[in-house]
């Protein structure tokens, strides 16, 4: 039994971690809030997406949006002080905090895995860079920044990042293997 990570957690975690952390500040940087007019839709062009048009009253800053698929996917730049879903929004500390002691609690953890499996390496590189890519928006942005804008028409599924993808997969993973266990071997 192996009792520390491969090499391969380290080179997918720091890789997510940088996807992530790239990724949220090229958002923040190109669909920062955009001033408006006087009610005038946003003209703005990028490598040939174009800004979602809005119609709003002079002097509002509206979050920037570009659409990539029309109807289905967007960039859309949100700033998410709750969590998944933008649930409990405001504590941005009490879930700074939280996240901490989820680290913390899975160093714990981590200590107790057989790190021999790539496997178990990949899944747990996937939560801890979620989890780190999260934690590191909270700490020096006050916020998690969600970008992943899909919908159907005018019905959205909540936005999120690379992070939360990460996670989400590592979790999907999980689920699956603990309702399709591999098969004993026979001996």
């Amino acid at each position: 039994m192996k009792r520390t990570p491969r090499s391969i957690f380290y080179a997918v975690a720091g890789g997510v971690v940088a996807l992530d952390q790239i990724s949220k500040y090229e958002v923040v940087k190109r669909l920062h809030l955009i001033p408006i007019g006087n009610t005038t839709a946003i003209p703005f062009d990028l490598g040939g997406l174009h800004y979602n048009e809005a119609q709003i009253g002079p002097g509002y800053l509206i979050p920037g949006s570009i659409t990539v698929f029309p109807g289905f996917f967007d960039l859309t730049l949100v700033h998410n002080t709750g969590i998944a879903f933008g649930l409990f929004a405001g504590n941005n500390l009490l879930w700074l905090a939280v996240a901490a002691v989820f680290i913390a609690f899975a160093v714990a953890i981590g200590r107790r895995l057989d790190w021999a499996p790539v496997g178990t390496n990949l899944v747990a590189a996937l939560i801890v860079a979620g989890a780190l890519g999260n934690l590191a928006d909270r700490a020096f942005r006050g916020s998690v920044v969600d970008f992943l804008d899909f919908h159907w028409g005018v019905h959205h599924w909540p936005a999120f990042n690379v992070a939360d993808s990460a996670i989400t997969v590592a979790v999907t993973v999980l689920v699956f293997r603990a309702f399709f266990p591999k098969p004993a071997p026979v001996a």
